[in-house]
């Protein structure tokens, strides 16, 4: 059996090869709007990230500033409520002292 060469038909080489790139350059074309797409895609999902980063963030330093406001607050009040006490003892011991007849006179400003 011997094969029998086709002629090969010049025109249609060079359509077929003109078809080929055609598909070639939409095919590149294809893969540069779905690699801009995907830029755009991978960018909203880093601005996202970043806005629940920094809300994350603020949210930290508000409440470590409302703890420092905090504390700041109940030393406060700490330190009155002793200074209260104190006084209060004070006046305690003073009466007790004047009811035994050892109290001395002192004056309160």
């Amino acid at each position: 059996m011997s094969h029998k060469v086709k002629p090969k038909n010049p025109e249609a080489a060079l359509q077929a090869s003109m078809a080929r790139e055609v598909q070639l350059r939409l095919m590149d074309e294809a893969v540069a709007r779905q690699g801009g797409a995907l830029a755009v895609a991978r960018w909203e999902c880093a601005l996202g990230q970043k806005d629940v980063l920094a809300d994350r963030k603020r949210r930290d330093e508000n409440q470590a500033a409302d703890a420092v406001l905090k504390n700041k607050s109940i030393k406060a009040t700490r330190k009155q409520r002793l200074e209260d006490l104190f006084k209060a003892e004070e006046l305690a011991y003073e009466e007790e002292l004047a009811m035994s007849g050892f109290a001395f006179r002192r004056t309160r400003a």
